[in-house]
């Protein structure tokens, strides 16, 4: 009974969020911090392809397995790109030593 509330208080929220991102310049250092840091091509590949063969799997196939299985793919090289970053593999933790 509360959703439209929800909606629209969230609405707002998004709204006051995204006019402190603009008007405050951070999209600057958003694009700064991108520019230093590199990404891991072949985990965010993977993160994008698991994404969309899970789709596929669910609404074109209506196959949980194939569904689940690109999911695990997905999360196995998320986890993988967030242990390149911890452990300095990447690059970030040995420019900045």
């Amino acid at each position: 009974p509360y959703g439209w509330v929800v909606r629209v208080l969230f609405g707002l929220y998004m709204a006051a969020t995204a006019a402190f991102f603009l008007f405050g310049k951070l999209y600057l250092q958003l694009v700064e911090v991108l520019r230093k840091t590199p990404v891991p091509l072949w985990n965010v590949l993977l993160i994008v392809v698991g994404m969309l063969i899970g789709c596929y799997g669910e609404r074109v196939l209506n196959n949980m397995i194939v569904e689940e299985f690109a999911e695990l793919v997905s999360y196995v090289a998320l986890v993988g790109a967030i242990h390149l970053y911890a452990r300095g593999k990447s690059g970030v933790h040995a420019a900045s030593a």
